[in-house]
C-alpha cells in the first residue's frame, strides 16, 4: 500500500489530502470532487503549466524579452526536457499575445504559445 500526502492548489481551501494507491486509488480530506481528481493526477500523471521567456531581438539592437507559456499542461518530468529546447531560442519580429511560438514542443502535443505582445522593428 502506498500513500502520499498532498495540499490540493486547485482553490483557496487547500484540502490537506491523503491518496492511498491499492489495487484502487482512493482520495480522502478533499472538501469537493475536484480535491479528487487533483490528488488522483497528481500520483498518478503529475501535469504543470511551464512559463518562461525568451529572448526578441530588433533590428535597432534592441533585445526585448517575450513570456511565454504552454497552451496546456505538460507531463512534469518533461519541464526540463522542454526548458533545454525553449533555451536557446532567439525570435526577431512582432509577436501577439497567444502567438504560437513553438507548435507541438518535442512531439507531446501542446503549443509554446506568447502571453503578452512584444512589438520590435526588425
Amino acid at each position: 500500500m502506498k500513500k502520499q500526502e498532498l495540499i490540493c492548489i486547485c482553490c483557496p481551501m487547500g484540502c490537506r489530502l491523503t491518496v492511498q494507491m491499492d489495487d484502487k486509488i482512493s482520495v480522502t480530506g478533499n472538501l469537493c470532487r475536484v480535491g479528487i481528481e487533483y490528488g488522483i493526477q497528481e500520483c498518478t500523471n503529475p501535469v504543470r503549466i511551464l512559463t518562461t521567456s525568451v529572448k526578441v531581438e530588433g533590428e535597432d539592437g534592441k533585445i526585448a524579452m517575450l513570456s511565454i507559456k504552454t497552451a496546456s499542461p505538460i507531463p512534469k518530468d518533461r519541464i526540463f526536457d522542454c526548458l533545454n529546447a525553449i533555451k536557446t531560442l532567439r525570435l526577431k519580429g512582432s509577436f501577439d499575445v497567444s502567438d504560437i511560438i513553438i507548435p507541438n514542443i518535442l512531439g507531446l502535443g501542446v503549443d509554446i504559445v506568447a502571453t503578452r505582445s512584444v512589438h520590435v522593428k526588425f
